[in-house]
């Protein structure tokens, strides 16, 4: 059950909102381009057969993942938890999975991507769900779009900035010097990868990636965007809020005051004590609960992931009905 977990439940804000010059960073690559990339998507409709009646779900993956990942979860696992029958749809995040690649990336344009693929849904209104890097996209996403998505999951991360993670530099590094080698197959990357990553978990995660190269038969190619990946980083530990239509985000936007769940790894540090009074400013309307994982709660257990969202989902449509 939900109430086993540890919960922050939704109260009175207690911090002191960020001010419209703090919250409202914005660097001169986001203003630069706001073209959007269609996403690569997959619908999972109910699998019990019945009607999708809910709303959608959209997942977004973390850095170096894709819609894949969620497969399992989206398919039968989230599912088995859903009071309303809805389907929910994983999602490729430009330079990622199969979506296209594009030599620009950042928080506001990722964001305004998952926002068209959301308006050309068949509904008004869809959940909204990401993890890690996807977890700040989804962010931004409903705090500039409120009415579009009506609830928000952020898996692992907060929207604070955080340090740099060496750890992520030197998957990027192996991964782009992998490329440079030309490898002829998956077991040749996995030797060359298993000095710098160790864990033969992240490995196979990462090797997801890895796909015979289109250009150059015999030779295997990360299908990410590896460059634009390289470009983003350094930035990608911030948090800001785009600009609309060449202005700033208005006021109001600054606050997303819909239903909001936070699911922390307790093994991560991705959350911090530190994180909750902006959380709590930011989405006064969020809980937060806790897991017994590091910062992939979801992978690590799916079935108490799944039961902790899906009960949220079906709870908090009764809150929205009434």
């Amino acid at each position: 059950m939900i109430c086993s977990a540890s919960r922050w439940a939704t109260g009175p804000v207690r911090a002191v909102l960020p001010t419209a010059t703090t919250i409202l960073t914005i660097t001169a690559r986001a203003t630069r381009s706001m073209v959007t990339v269609p996403l690569s998507h997959t619908v999972h409709a109910p699998p019990t057969g019945e009607p999708a009646m809910g709303d959608p779900v959209l997942i977004l993956h973390g850095l170096f993942g894709s819609k894949a990942n969620w497969r399992t979860m989206a398919q039968t696992q989230l599912p088995a938890h859903l009071t309303t029958p809805r389907n929910v749809i994983p999602v490729d995040l430009r330079n990622h999975g199969t979506s296209p690649h594009t030599p620009h990336m950042d928080y506001a344009s990722m964001a305004a991507d998952v926002t068209q693929l959301a308006t050309s849904l068949p509904t008004d209104h869809a959940t909204l769900m990401g993890h890690s890097l996807g977890g700040r996209v989804a962010m931004v996403a409903a705090i500039t779009h409120p009415d579009l998505f009506r609830r928000l999951i952020v898996v692992d991360v907060a929207p604070c900035v955080m340090p740099p993670s060496t750890s992520f530099v030197r998957y990027l590094e192996i991964m782009q010097e992998i490329d440079a080698a030309r490898v002829h197959s998956r077991r040749d990357a996995h030797r060359l990868m298993e000095s710098a990553v160790p864990d033969i978990n992240l490995r196979h995660f990462l090797l997801t990636n890895l796909v015979p190269d289109p250009n150059e038969p015999g030779v295997m190619k990360f299908r990410v965007n590896l460059p634009a990946i390289a470009q983003f980083m350094p930035t990608m530990w911030k948090f800001t809020l785009p600009q609309h239509d060449g202005k700033l985000a208005p006021a109001n936007a600054t606050v997303y005051d819909r239903p909001t769940l936070f699911v922390r790894g307790t093994r991560s540090g991705y959350i911090q004590d530190a994180h909750l009074d902006k959380i709590k400013a930011w989405f006064p309307r969020s809980e937060m609960v806790d897991m017994d994982a590091g910062h992939w709660p979801h992978a690590e257990r799916p079935t108490e992931f799944a039961e902790i969202v899906g009960e949220w989902i079906s709870r908090t449509d009764g809150e929205m009905a009434g």
